[in-house]
């Protein structure tokens, strides 16, 4: 599914708010991995970013584990 997708999804109310940051918080992450960081690195930087907690981030990590975003 294509990041596009769910933005459509999101707006048509057809997902929540919920998932859809889950997902958004995913993608950060894999940005941050991406450009050399460790996932904790990555996970603190998000949480700092976003305004929750680093176990936020975590659970939403777990709760995306199966869902690849292109």
């Amino acid at each position: 599914m294509k990041k596009e997708d769910l933005t459509i999804l999101y707006k048509a109310g057809l997902i929540s708010s919920k998932p859809f940051f889950y997902i958004e918080i995913k993608d950060k992450i894999k940005q941050y991995v991406s450009q050399g960081m460790t996932k904790t690195e990555a996970v603190t930087k998000v949480s700092n970013l976003t305004g929750v907690s680093s176990r936020t981030v975590w659970i939403a990590l777990n709760a995306t584990k199966g869902i690849d975003i292109i």
